[in-house]
């Protein structure tokens, strides 16, 4: 639930349309549940560099709201 608050998440579900699926499906792993992005690249059958690539993309819209 604190994951939920601090508002990451959020900011990416209120831009979805900047995002595909599977990078909203990276942006709940990475944020509300708190995988490793190697655990996510796992999950999701994405290399580490596909993972990073989205998560930098992730967090470059997040700090600019």
């Amino acid at each position: 639930m604190r994951r939920l608050i601090d508002g990451e998440y959020i900011t990416c579900l209120q831009n979805r349309d900047r995002f595909t699926k599977a990078e909203l499906a990276v942006a709940k792993d990475y944020f509300l549940l708190a995988l490793s992005q190697k655990k996510i690249a796992k999950r999701r059958r994405h290399s580490l560099y596909q993972i990073r690539k989205i998560l930098k993309k992730i967090q470059e819209l997040v700090a600019r709201q």
